[in-house]
């Protein structure tokens, strides 16, 4: 996803996002084709998924994006799938599937 300021607003701008994860932190979402102006001049790009949670894309085509580290979205988002794959999520819980403890031998 690609976040950008508009005004006093950060609207994460994206084809696909974690599912209601920038609401929960009340972040406007935008679809957007994500063209290559609108990626240099992001201030944030963060790619999810399930092997890589949430990871701040720093450079693309060896240019800086926003500050070149995760930015503020970046942050609360990452803290937020953290507490939801931990289980320290209540809003989230119904995602986890709890897996029997193996019993000692």
């Amino acid at each position: 996803m690609i976040v950008r300021a508009e005004g006093e607003t950060e609207v994460a701008l994206g084809c696909r996002e974690p599912p209601d994860l920038p609401a929960a932190q009340r972040i406007p979402t935008a679809r957007s084709r994500n063209c290559l102006i609108e990626i240099y001049v992001a201030d944030e790009i963060f790619l999810c998924g399930n092997g890589m949670q949430v990871a701040a894309v720093s450079r693309v085509d060896h240019r800086p994006i926003g500050s070149g580290g995760p930015g503020p979205i970046t942050g609360r988002l990452r803290a937020l799938h953290a507490r939801v794959v931990h289980g320290t999520e209540p809003r989230y819980i119904h995602w986890i599937t709890r897996l029997p403890t193996p019993s000692s031998v």
